[in-house]
């Protein structure tokens, strides 16, 4: 789509193996030569020379006002391109030559890169991911989708590290990590049963995907880290403290806030042996990530006031001190605090009338009832807001809940950063980033680590449509149609590159759908993916030598619903109003592996794999359900495809 300021010919020139390339090195030296060396061009014209500058002359700036009158002032991320027989790229650092780099490397190779100037610079400063260590299997996965954040100009990413990294000084932690996980990891849904089903009081998410269930040693935990930052992107630790603490606490249950819970998540924030571990926990992470920032997490606090050392004393009062007590001792050793902030609302869910207050949540005093019977109270926590440094991070994940609540925030000159983001539905995109005080937007995966999951949890899709948002302030949610067709078109196109070692393999087009309907829901808390639970049969190909090969389709994965809906609509739930829009999230799960294709009323699904006989064309077709599958798969076509990647 569109960069928000271009002013541009119809001319489009090629990297061609004579281009002169000089001013970069690094990540975005290499990312040149790759692309040198994948086009094709010798009937193109090429860029003599590309230089790159990091500083912005002044003859620049004033031929950028002349084109562009009232556009801002380069920003440090910001870069300008200007474009004839030779191409200069220009900004003030090393993250702005990269990101320009991303952008002649996707033009040139299609339809090359047209004469004229580029301006382009970010929304925000902070643009990232928020996920959860892989397992060793899959680090490859995790360094694929960190060139996927850099090539759509992400910055940031926020680890989770909970019991998932090594720990020398504290072994028993990672030892009890691996048990617990087993335990909670036996089948899919266990501990989610857990979470919601086995006991009176209200119990944090339990992330036992992170790290696979395992943990990786500090050298790996490094490689990943070094691999982030050669990317340029700023790596933020996540070190959950007082509510998702279960890492800590299956070996030292004396420090359970709740000491009736068999799986306890919430420390004792009143016990000073509490911290004597946590800050041990924290200087090895600080050691390891020497980060300029760490997220504390306290989300989801609900159990307080229950150990003999913390009854009497309000939530806001264990709340905030806490939070303080973590943050001089981070701001002593020169790093930042961030935080998950819906703890410090006052936050009630929209009624199914869209304005009175519904049912409490956040930092609101909210009541238990099990079975009708009022089983426990959870203290209200918001006044804490008032009790905390103002120069905490947030991230505000309650922005679809009301988007009234993070006034709270705003109005007292905090720093904000939408959590958990999801961009199709952001209600008042283009107002609400506009506040002062906005810093910027971080995507969550809850889920495992790898390919398969990023895909069906949507976080592909997010990563790809957020991108437009973070860089053109004109879009927001009235370009929902045409951000959704660039994406899906994007997705497909880096879903073939991920697939076939070379661009000039021969492949197979399916193009499928199915009248099977099944209900979206996120890998995560427990929920981890079996894809052979989502197997509804197999296309068989038979090739003209008599060969044949079997197509899964898999539910989720590369088919979807024949009745899928496209457009934006409200978000109702059965009891409450949610403040943002939604579309069909199955569309998204399958975007990477799938094309999907509107037509005659029905939604289709184009994949491509690798045709094993090249040369050799299909002569039929059948399709095999898998044993209790009822629905019916309609195979719409197949066709041989010559050596280049489809894109829509």
């Amino acid at each position: 789509m569109n960069k928000q300021y271009c002013d541009i010919g119809n001319i489009g020139r090629h990297l061609g193996r004579r281009t002169k390339i000089s001013g970069i090195s690094g990540i975005a030296c290499d990312l040149m030569a790759a692309a040198v060396f994948q086009n094709k061009c010798s009937d193109k014209q090429i860029f003599e020379e590309i230089t790159f500058h990091n500083s912005i002359p002044g003859n620049i700036l004033t031929e950028l006002g002349r084109r562009f009158p009232g556009c801002p002032a380069p920003m440090s991320e910001s870069y300008i391109i200007v474009s004839d027989v030779n191409m200069n790229i220009y900004s003030q650092t090393e993250h702005g030559l990269l990101y320009a780099v991303q952008d002649i490397v996707n033009l040139t190779s299609q339809d090359g890169f047209p004469e004229g100037l580029v301006y382009n610079y970010p929304v925000c400063p902070i643009r990232g991911v928020k996920m959860m260590l892989p397992d060793l299997s899959h680090m490859e996965d995790f360094k694929k989708f960190i060139d996927l954040l850099c090539s759509y100009n992400y910055n940031t990413i926020i680890l989770e590290i909970g019991g998932a990294m090594e720990y020398r000084r504290h072994p028993e932690i990672n030892q009890g990590w691996v048990e617990y996980c087993r335990f909670m990891n036996e089948y899919p849904g266990k501990a989610h049963e857990i979470q919601t089903q086995c006991f009176l009081w209200d119990k944090n998410a339990i992330h036992s995907e992170n790290g696979g269930g395992s943990f990786l040693s500090q050298e790996h935990v490094c490689e990943l880290i070094v691999y982030c930052r050669e990317r340029m992107m700023e790596v933020i630790p996540e070190v959950p403290s007082l509510s998702h603490s279960d890492y800590l606490l299956t070996r030292h249950p004396e420090l359970a806030e709740r000491r009736l819970d068999p799986y306890p998540d919430t420390y004792c924030p009143s016990n000073p042996k509490t911290y004597e571990l946590l800050f041990d926990v924290l200087d090895e992470v600080i050691e390891i990530f020497n980060p300029r920032t760490i997220n504390i997490g306290h989300d989801e606090f609900y159990t307080m006031a229950q150990c003999p050392q913390c009854k009497g004393k309000s939530g806001a009062e264990l709340y905030a001190g806490d939070i303080n007590r973590i943050y001089k001792y981070l701001a002593a050793k020169g790093v930042k605090t961030i935080m998950w902030g819906e703890k410090l609302l006052n936050a009630h869910f929209l009624s199914l009338n869209g304005k009175s207050a519904g049912g409490a949540c956040g930092g609101a005093e909210r009541s238990i009832y099990k079975n009708d019977v009022l089983v426990e109270t959870v203290l209200p926590t918001y006044t804490a807001i008032d009790l905390i440094p103002r120069d905490i991070e947030i991230l505000h994940w309650y922005w679809g809940v009301d988007r009234k609540l993070e006034d709270a925030f705003f109005d007292r000159d905090m720093e904000v950063i939408y959590g958990n983001f999801s961009p199709a539905g952001f209600p008042e995109w283009k107002k609400r980033i506009s506040r002062k005080g906005f810093k910027g937007i971080i995507i969550s995966n809850w889920g495992k680590l790898n390919e398969k999951t990023l895909q069906r949890n949507g976080i592909l899709f997010d990563t790809v449509f957020s991108s437009l948002l973070l860089w053109n302030r004109d879009l927001g949610e009235n370009n929902f149609a045409a951000m959704r067709d660039w994406t899906l078109a994007e997705l497909f196109k880096a879903g073939c590159h991920a697939k076939f070692d070379t661009l000039s393999a021969e492949r197979i087009e399916v193009i499928h759908t199915t009248d099977e309907k099944r209900p979206y829901r996120l890998f995560c808390d427990g929920f981890f993916l079996e894809e052979k639970a989502f197997l509804l049969g197999h296309h068989i190909l038979y090739f003209s030598n008599d060969r044949k090969i079997s197509v899964p389709v898999i539910y989720g994965s590369n088919i979807s619903s024949s009745d899928i809906d496209w457009e934006l609509r409200e978000s109702v739930t059965s009891w409450c109003r949610n403040d943002f829009l939604e579309f069909d999230r199955r569309l998204a799960e399958v975007a990477f592996e799938t094309l999907p294709i509107k037509e005659d009323g029905k939604t289709y699904y184009k994949i491509e794999i690798v045709n094993p006989f090249p040369g050799e064309r299909i002569v039929r077709t059948e399709t095999k359900k898998a044993e209790g599958i009822d629905c019916s798969i309609e195979l719409k076509s197949t066709r041989v495809l010559a050596g280049h990647v489809s894109e829509s």
